[in-house]
């Protein structure tokens, strides 16, 4: 918190501070997970898509000075879209394992080794 506050006032972080809290003290479900990843891959089709748009554009302008001087325009805009688009690809890919890695630490993963689960064969002999 002194961190924040030497760089902020101190009621923005503390305001900071209380969200972080709220955060870690929320509870993770598995369908926040899934909607991060569908959001991830929407994200991830709309990459490829201005990624092929920004190839046609500069392919397609091989006849005219004019074209070719607007199409250089054009593609610097696409490139930019595709810069801020895979910045919040990343980020929402980065979220999505830290909500999986909560979501894990909250089952308690580490205490069901698969040793200590019974085997097929405990099962047989038991029914």
């Amino acid at each position: 918190m002194s961190a924040l506050e030497g760089r902020y006032s101190v009621g923005f972080s503390q305001q900071i501070t209380d969200q972080v809290v709220r955060l870690h003290k929320r509870e993770i479900q598995f369908l926040d997970i899934k909607e991060l990843n569908d959001l991830a891959a929407d994200y991830r089709l709309r990459l490829r898509a201005l990624i092929l748009s920004c190839r046609s554009v500069r392919t397609g302008t091989q006849a005219h000075m004019v074209r070719q001087v607007y199409a250089s325009h054009e593609s610097i805009f696409i490139r930019r879209q595709i810069a801020d688009l895979w910045r919040v690809y990343r980020m929402a890919i980065a979220d999505s394992h830290e909500m999986t890695a909560d979501y894990m630490a909250q089952l308690d993963v580490r205490r069901h080794k698969p040793g200590s689960l019974p085997t097929e064969k405990t099962i047989r002999a038991a029914a």
